[in-house]
């Protein structure tokens, strides 16, 4: 695991783009290391790391698995920078900042009234200046708190650093099998208690998972969802409804792109929401809550045979698995400065104050570990 991290600051010093992730709940810690610069956008028939935009008419990037040296290595906790403060931390608002986002919201609200649109995902960024800040120390110490979420560190000489801890799966796909999930709604998690979920918060998430079953159904006969659920992220918990359908091959990167952005970091009418958010918005998303994730990696499955005469027998298939998630809790870095980018969905019946609010719990993910 030393020599991963070691290649990954040899990358960033010599300035050639790689990827350090880590998928939920896994011990393993997965690397693609580029030898040149070149931009190469993303081949859904290939093999290798794809990173895309909120606005997918920008540019994309592609690490072609045979154009890379891969490195696959477990997880070694005491190897990795210890995490010395847990706690939420606290910065200053930036009043500016704050006073635009109030008037951006309270004109989202009187349009949400009016119905012209049914739900607004609203961002902002928050900016801070770091010294000697590590980026590759940030990312272990995200290793180490959240190991339900999709952790990464990419970087690219063209983009810079992205560090992320994001818990919302896009599609992970094999064998036909496509699955997804509707996560939306935001409460702060109070020890022993259960969240109470007000109006807003499941209309917003019921909004999600209908349009991503209806986008599915026009691809397959077989969608199914599951009950609605609470899922930790870090300090929020959110709603979220797992949902999978069958999916031909052949449909599959249409599929992708046909639910990229969803309502949950857009809003709903989609088109005409993400047209708004690129119009109002104070500033420009870049990769945030875009997506990023593997494409066609083989994975090994043990497949367990018996006849009369032998004993169970473990077969090891080589399937092609796809695992995409939507790029949330995560922070751009340049030099010794970043910016963290923080999101919510706003409804006819939001508060803005409360919207803030949310913007300043999502925003602790990863404070953490600044």
């Amino acid at each position: 695991m030393k020599e991963v991290f070691q290649k990954a600051k040899y990358q960033l010093e010599h300035q050639l783009p790689f990827v350090l992730y880590r998928q939920p709940k896994s011990n393993s810690l997965q690397a693609f290391f580029m030898s040149s610069i070149e931009d190469v956008s993303t081949d859904f028939d290939q093999s290798g790391f794809c990173f895309f935009p909120f606005d997918q008419s920008q540019k994309n990037y592609f690490f072609h698995l045979k154009e890379s040296i891969y490195k696959k290595v477990e997880i070694v906790d005491s190897e990795l920078v210890e995490v010395n403060n847990e706690s939420d931390t606290l910065i200053a608002d930036n009043e500016d900042e704050k006073r635009k986002y109030f008037q951006l919201l309270a004109e989202s609200i009187h349009l949400l009234k009016k119905g012209d649109y049914q739900k607004i995902v609203l961002s902002r960024p928050i900016r801070l200046s770091i010294e000697k800040l590590d980026a590759i120390e940030a990312f272990q110490k995200l290793l180490q708190i959240y190991h339900e979420a999709m952790v990464y560190i990419w970087y690219h000489p063209n983009e810079g650093i992205w560090v992320g801890a994001t818990p919302e799966t896009l599609v992970h796909y094999s064998s036909l099998n496509l699955k997804t999930m509707a996560l939306a709604g935001t409460r702060v998690v109070q020890e022993g208690a259960e969240p109470v979920w007000r109006d807003k918060e499941r209309e917003e998430q019921e909004l999600v998972s209908k349009y991503i079953q209806q986008k599915l159904s026009s691809y397959s006969n077989y969608v199914k969802a599951s009950e609605t659920y609470n899922k930790q992220a870090g300090n929020v918990v959110h709603l979220n409804t797992d949902i999978s359908a069958r999916i031909s091959k052949k449909d599959l990167q249409k599929v992708i792109l046909d639910l990229h952005p969803t309502p949950a970091v857009c809003g709903l009418p989609t088109e005409k929401a993400k047209s708004y958010i690129l119009q109002n918005e104070t500033y420009g998303r870049e990769f945030y809550a875009g997506f990023l994730g593997e494409i066609n990696m083989h994975k090994e499955k043990s497949r367990t045979t018996s006849n009369r005469n032998q004993e169970a027998l473990a077969i090891k298939q080589r399937r092609p698995e796809t695992n995409l998630y939507v790029n949330l809790r995560c922070m751009k870095i340049n030099k010794n400065e970043c910016q963290l980018f923080v999101g919510g969905g706003v409804t006819a019946s939001s508060n803005p104050t409360e919207e803030w609010r949310e913007t300043q719990d999502k925003s602790q993910t990863l404070l953490k570990v600044l």
